[in-house]
């Protein structure tokens, strides 16, 4: 609310440091938040538009594993094949600059920009690659991922356990046949379970798909572990992963 009691935005994420309120947030407009509003009440969801790409904010550690020439801003993590991104020719460690004439700050900005757009609008991508600034025109699609719910039919044993991450994997071309349809990658390893009792922790999840370390492409359990065994503890190491939903 304005100080006249007016609605300009609702906060839709807060970076914060023991519950504090002073941090940093990021909010969407009052124009934007009526556009969802009407999506919802007519519709019962949010028809979030996408050009086939995912994207992450840059760490010191994601610079050092990437080569990246800069630890900070949001970088290409993923380009779906045959989407619209791979078309216009968007790559993998491609850095945002900006879109649509605006700078990208973050990933939470970068997502609340898609909340507006619908499929068969256009964005402008402006990327820093190898220190050269490009700019793509792109075509927008629907989104149309859905969230699979089969089972995982697959036997675990020893050979499955990659205890540098604390968790238990598999290839994903040994998957049912029907998630395997589903999924743009058909190489790397899928995260099947997490290991209790151990004290490695990392961000991946349950049907995470890693796809290299490094920058270096991984098809099995054995080279997932021999690429991470080559790192010592205190080095940078970065896994290239499509998420659950993706």
């Amino acid at each position: 609310m304005d100080m006249n009691g007016g609605f300009i935005g609702i906060t839709s994420f807060m970076v914060t440091e023991g519950g504090r309120s002073d941090e940093l947030g990021f909010a969407l407009p009052s124009n934007l938040v009526q556009i969802i509003y009407q999506e919802l009440k007519t519709r019962g969801h949010v028809r979030v538009g996408e050009i086939g790409i995912r994207v992450q904010n840059i760490t010191s550690t994601l610079a050092r594993g990437l080569g990246l020439s800069q630890d900070w801003g949001t970088v290409v993590s993923d380009v779906e094949p045959n989407s619209p991104a791979e078309m216009a020719g968007l790559n993998v460690r491609d850095v945002l600059v900006s879109l649509d004439g605006e700078p990208v700050t973050g990933l939470p900005q970068f997502n609340a920009s898609f909340y507006s757009k619908r499929a068969g609008d256009r964005v402008s991508l402006e990327v820093s690659r190898s220190g050269a600034r490009l700019r793509f025109d792109v075509p927008v699609l629907e989104n149309s991922d859905e969230e699979s719910d089969d089972p995982i039919n697959s036997i675990l044993n020893e050979s499955s356990r990659v205890a540098e991450l604390g968790v238990m994997g598999i290839p994903v071309n040994e998957r049912p046949r029907s998630e395997t349809s589903r999924r743009r990658s058909k190489s790397g390893v899928v995260v099947v379970a997490k290991l209790d009792h151990t004290q490695q922790r990392t961000d991946l999840a349950m049907n995470d798909l890693v796809r290299s370390v490094n920058g270096r492409p991984v098809s099995t359990v054995k080279e997932l572990r021999s690429e991470i065994e080559k790192y010592k503890s205190a080095e940078s190491v970065v896994l290239q992963s499509n998420a659950t939903a993706g």
